[in-house]
This record gives structure tokens, C-alpha cells and sequence, in this order.
């Protein structure tokens, strides 16, 4: 049973995936993450889940996304690989 335990929990950690709520900042940036893990396309598709939001979001009120910094953490085959974008919107 205890070895059922650990399988069924790694494949839950290195399949996860999700997309934090954007987040304003007093000085009028925006960050975003999103997090995939390595059975879902890992740091590649957290990289192009967050930028493709950061251009839709500039876009949407017809300006440019501007990347301050993108960080990406997490261990591949053991944690979902989550990518962190900073950025803000300008003419």
C-alpha cells in the first residue's frame, strides 16, 4: 500500500500544472506563473503559457509587453517546472 502511496503521489507532482492569478504592483508592473509539470511540457510551456498571457493582456488594451524578468524554478522529474513573469505595458 505505502508503495501505491509514493507512485500515485510522484505522478500527481510531476504532472501538475496551473496558472496564478495576475498580480498588479504599486510601480505598475504585472507578474504571472504558471506551472506544468515534466508529463505536460515543463518549463517550455509554463515559458509560453505566461508570455503568451503578459502579450494578450497588453494587447487587449492596445499596447506592447514589455519582460522585465521571466524566473523559472523547479526540479525537473520531481516538482512542476513553474515560470515567473515580470512585465509591464507601454505604447
Amino acid at each position: 500500500m505505502h508503495k501505491l502511496t509514493l507512485i500515485l503521489g510522484t505522478i500527481l507532482i510531476i504532472s501538475g500544472c496551473g496558472t496564478t492569478p495576475m498580480r498588479t504592483s504599486a510601480d505598475g508592473t504585472y507578474t504571472i506563473s504558471a506551472q506544468f509539470g515534466s508529463l505536460n511540457g515543463s518549463w517550455e510551456r509554463a515559458s509560453s503559457s505566461v508570455n503568451e498571457q503578459a502579450f494578450n493582456f497588453c494587447n487587449e488594451s492596445g499596447k506592447k509587453v514589455v519582460v522585465i524578468e521571466e524566473i523559472q524554478d523547479g526540479v525537473y522529474g520531481l516538482s512542476p517546472q513553474r515560470s515567473t513573469l515580470r512585465f509591464y505595458c507601454t505604447k
